[in-house]
């Protein structure tokens, strides 16, 4: 049997259990504010625990939470859980078994204010469907919608929309009325100061505009002209679409020596045409191009109509409904070139938007000159109908 013996039978040994400290007094630091939950960052070799907020984050008001290991001590603050005030530093102190450590609770701010602090503005306004969306400009401050030519731009509707923390200071509510034939300021808090926008509306330029044609249709009502008597020309109503002109006033082969002639259904003699332009638009300009010229069954008088409705006009063909656009007399002293036809111009203060269109022929030369029989005062011819708008 093997056995052990001591050199110093009177020598005494140790019987304590070396103390270990604890290396992570501090496993985690959370702080929040209102919604907003924030980690610290801990740095044990310096004794330091950071936090980084958001720009609207009150430091005066934390509610902070320490994630202590069982084998340490809070000694200060008495609970691990409180609200703090960290516009300042706040120092931590722990025992990790072996002695007091303290560590330094600091809290910065992301940013001082929040940036782009405007996410949307949308403007409504008369004579438009839609809201339209303005631009941003976040370093010049401003804000800028364009429209189109139609728009009243006295009566607009703004929707502003804004970050989280954000507040309106002018306006006072998200949706405001405002006159934007002038400039408008939006002001707002970034949390750090009060920003002023300035809102400005344009109105897009007037182009004119020939307008395609070729898918016009007659859109004949119960009271419209009727075909006109065998030989003064075809009843084809698409033919005033088909782009053929009359180059000059004995052009006549380029038509096949036969216009369109129509016949007023009413001993007045006035025979009305009604046209479907497939859209709607802001008429310019109406040219009626002749066949005769100063003579027999060219158009003399006339007036022009649109159905400024939404829908259809009704079939009886009732006048109240149309919107009169212009009138065309004959005037020697301001005749147009051939070519040009006998045209209306419309202001664009007056334009109107319609889809449906008529023109009432009122004379023609044969009753204004009373060379002819009297049934052909109710007859009228053309060879072509143009169209301009404004866009």
């Amino acid at each position: 049997m093997s056995m052990l013996t001591s050199c110093d039978a009177d020598a005494e040994f140790e019987t304590e259990v070396p103390v270990n400290p604890v290396m992570r007094p501090i496993i985690s630091l959370t702080a929040m504010e209102q919604e907003d939950i924030f980690e610290g960052v801990i740095d044990d070799n310096k004794r330091t625990i950071k936090l980084e907020v958001e720009a609207w984050t009150d430091l005066s008001n934390m509610t902070v939470n320490l994630n202590i290991p069982k084998r340490a001590t809070l000694i200060s603050p008495s609970s691990p859980e409180g609200v703090w005030d960290l516009t300042q530093p706040v120092n931590v102190v722990i025992n990790n078994i072996e002695r007091d450590v303290t560590y330094t609770v600091t809290a910065k701010k992301k940013a001082e204010f929040i940036e782009n602090p405007i996410v949307s503005v949308t403007v409504k306004v008369a004579g438009e469907d839609l809201p339209s969306s303005a631009d941003i400009d976040h370093v010049a401050h401003t804000i800028k919608v364009n429209f189109g030519p139609w728009v009243d731009l006295a009566q607009a509707t703004v929707n502003i929309e804004l970050k989280d923390y954000v507040k309106l200071v002018s306006p006072t509510t998200s949706e405001a009325q405002m006159d934007l034939t002038t400039p408008q300021n939006i002001v707002i808090n970034d949390i750090k100061k009060d920003v002023t926008y300035t809102l400005t509306a344009t109105k897009q330029e007037l182009v004119v505009t020939p307008v395609d044609t070729k898918n016009f249709v007659n859109y004949a009502l119960d009271n419209d002209a009727r075909q006109a008597p065998s030989g003064c020309g075809h009843f084809d109503f698409k033919t005033l679409f088909d782009g053929v002109v009359m180059a000059h006033e004995n052009d006549y082969g380029i038509v096949n020596y036969n216009p369109y002639a129509c016949e007023s259904p009413t001993a007045d003699g006035v025979a009305s045409l009604t046209i479907d332009a497939g859209r709607m638009m802001y008429l310019q300009k109406f040219s009626a191009l002749r066949y005769w010229n100063h003579a027999q069954y060219h158009v003399h008088h006339f007036e022009f109509y649109g159905y400024c409705h939404e829908g259809e006009p009704s079939k009886d063909g009732n006048w109240d409904e149309w919107t009169k656009l212009g009138e065309y007399t004959y005037n020697e002293s301001a005749e147009a070139p051939f070519v040009q036809g006998d045209f209306i111009t419309i202001n664009k203060s007056n334009a109107k938007k319609a889809r449906y269109y008529r023109i009432k022929c009122l004379e023609n030369w044969a009753k204004v000159t009373q060379h002819w029989e009297t049934w052909r005062y109710s007859v009228y011819t053309f060879t072509e109908f143009r169209f301009w708008e404004y866009k």
